[in-house]
């Protein structure tokens, strides 16, 4: 998700959690949006959107980084599902959406996730500079 996005998936935990992020001061806001754009760059808003709304059908609580990685698991396993009926039936349209949502959804799985988002602040935040030959960040 882009920083936009980001922005959007709080405003919906918010209206779905009213307490969340109430009296918060506008340092820890933009810290709040960096963190959440950050942990999850790669994952298309209507995948974290999916995950969410999964996610507050089950909870009281407003979602965790944490929370919202493992809600990605079980819509890639959802998609694993839902890939090998498509693929049965002979539905190859929904047999490519599935895959896509499992190949964005499958570094979550494997805990991957965790090094990409750091990695990457790391390289463009200079800490890193010189370690990639190319001088370009992955």
């Amino acid at each position: 998700m882009n920083r936009e996005e980001s922005i959007k998936l709080l405003a919906l935990i918010k209206v779905a959690y009213p307490a969340a992020y109430k009296d918060m001061d506008k340092e820890t806001k933009l810290a709040t949006v960096n963190m959440w754009q950050t942990t999850f760059p790669y994952v298309p808003y209507p995948i974290m959107e999916m995950a969410f709304n999964r996610f507050r059908m089950a909870s009281k609580f407003p979602p965790t980084v944490a929370e919202m990685a493992t809600e990605l698991v079980n819509v890639h396993h959802q998609a694993t599902e839902e890939a090998l009926i498509a693929h049965s039936i002979g539905d190859d349209e929904n047999l490519r959406l599935y895959r896509e949502i499992m190949r964005i959804t499958e570094p979550y799985k494997s805990g991957a996730y965790v090094d990409a988002p750091f990695l990457r602040m790391a390289i463009t935040s200079g800490s890193l500079a010189g370690v990639l030959s190319d001088g370009k960040d992955a």
